[in-house]
């Protein structure tokens, strides 16, 4: 049975731009991960990918989950994310047509491992590129993306090993994710109109998996398994690392059009994990911070923030129950003050001790 539960948050101070009304939602029967500007969500229950909104709660459209992430268009019309392709009794990256109600499946490369050929990471918002990853044979897969009906292969640099790509600028010139190196180590890499670029942070350190990339494509988000903060990246500044309050690794798992909202994770399942959101009036805080104070928030541990709309007033994910699993999913509407600039941003000099990979 479908457990929706709107409450209303109280509107808060935003400066100049007067107060902003809030409002945050919960199911507990879907796991959420994508949503757009009209505040309609992608994600799955664990047998099947799901939609959501506000006024209709899931909705569920089929597919199979087993890899990779769905990600809803700007319009609501498309979802990536896996099918079966019945031709080859594999599973493939898929996009699902929300006005035919069918799935079609894009492609691979032609190899699998057991039953999955290619899985989707990422999409653009006008779903005219799918990213993620193929099989080229039974034990390593290629960072891919789809384009006008076409797989291309972004290849590993080291024969032998794997890449993924999970996140895709809003024209799709831009892919980050990962390329393995020597010891397997996820290297944050991304691919500039199919050229690529490993990542290293000032002490010329690997960094690691790139998480997302803004729309506009200025700026490529991650993680920095050195230092353990979360870095943003851009090829004519080079690295620039969040301020870190929380004295474990950090991760971006979402980010807006303009990069003026950023969320992620700190810590891991053994030690904790919290989810935290950076804007330029707040700074990096805890995403549990930053519903305490508005009136009708639960008391719901929003631990994995993981999705971002574009124009940055809409996050979805999950949030845990008392022991530490996720259970069920959070929207959050309008929680963030009108962007201003990312110049803002507050850098940490990175303080933890170096990790190694």
């Amino acid at each position: 049975m479908r457990t929706l539960t709107p409450l209303l948050l109280l509107a808060f101070a935003v400066g100049a731009a007067g107060p902003v009304q809030a409002q945050f939602y919960s199911t507990t029967d879907a796991y959420l991960n994508s949503i757009n500007n009209n505040g309609q969500a992608a994600g799955s229950n664990g047998g099947q990918f799901v939609t959501w909104t506000a006024g209709g709660g899931v909705n569920f459209i089929g597919g199979i989950p087993d890899a990779g992430v769905a990600t809803i268009s700007d319009d609501g019309h498309f979802v990536s994310g896996m099918a079966m392709n019945g031709s080859t009794g594999k599973t493939e990256m898929a996009l699902f047509d929300s006005v035919n109600h069918a799935w079609t499946t894009l492609g691979s490369l032609g190899s699998s491992s057991g039953s999955n050929a290619s899985a989707a990471w990422g999409m653009t918002g006008d779903a005219s590129v799918v990213v993620g990853n193929a099989w080229v044979d039974a034990g390593h897969a290629h960072a891919v993306y789809w384009k006008n009906g076409v797989v291309t292969d972004l290849g590993s640099s080291l024969s032998g090993h794997s890449s993924r790509a999970q996140a895709v600028s809003a024209d799709g010139s831009l892919i980050g994710g990962y390329d393995e190196d020597s010891t397997g180590y996820w290297q944050g890499t991304v691919w500039k109109n199919g050229a690529e670029t490993r990542l290293f942070n000032s002490s010329n350190d690997e960094l690691g998996l790139v998480g997302a990339i803004s729309g506009d494509g200025q700026w490529v988000y991650g993680e920095d398994d050195y230092t353990g903060n979360a870095y943003m990246w851009n090829a004519n500044t080079g690295v620039q690392e969040f301020a870190n309050p929380f004295g474990a690794q950090m991760t971006v798992t979402g980010v807006s059009h303009d990069g003026s909202v950023v969320v992620g994770t700190a810590g891991d399942f053994f030690s904790g994990i919290q989810g935290w959101i950076w804007t330029s009036a707040t700074g990096v805080e805890s995403m549990n911070t930053f519903a305490s104070g508005l009136s009708g928030y639960g008391g719901q541990d929003l631990f994995t923030p993981l999705g971002v709309s574009a124009d940055g007033s809409y996050i979805t994910g999950y949030y845990a129950n008392m022991f530490g699993f996720a259970a069920g999913s959070f929207v959050v509407h309008n929680p963030v003050p009108e962007p201003s600039s990312l110049a803002l941003l507050a850098f940490g000099v990175p303080f933890l001790i170096k990790r190694r990979k």
